[in-house]
């Protein structure tokens, strides 16, 4: 389930727009979890975001197929967590791939604002 591998603790889920975003349960605790892509320099990059009250707390690739050593960087933690920071450096070597994951989170974002 690619919900589970953006949200792990969730113990249920909840779906407001299909295929798109759900309510991840976790106890006490609901989050609103979002599916979106970008185009990457391979082609798509799936991309799940995790909102809690609206801000964004994790970045999580579900999918690509950029080059290996290169947009493949895009998986590393230290990137993914600086976009949760707000801060959007592009990966030297993988502008394309780094913007496609920006570009991701921002249709979520925009996602998240419809759902509220």
């Amino acid at each position: 389930d690619i919900r589970l591998m953006v949200y792990p603790e969730a113990e249920s889920f909840v779906e407001i727009k299909k295929d798109t975003a759900c309510y991840g349960i976790s106890g006490p605790d609901t989050v609103i979890i979002v599916i979106t892509a970008g185009e990457g320099f391979g082609g798509p990059i799936r991309v799940g975001t995790v909102f809690r009250k609206g801000e964004l707390i994790r970045v999580r690739i579900i999918s690509h197929s950029e080059t290996p050593g290169y947009g493949s960087k895009i998986t590393d933690t230290t990137f993914l967590n600086q976009i949760v920071a707000g801060r959007l450096e592009a990966i030297t070597g993988a502008t394309v791939s780094s913007q496609a994951v920006f570009d991701a989170v921002e249709k979520a974002k925009r996602i998240i604002s419809e759902v509220k």
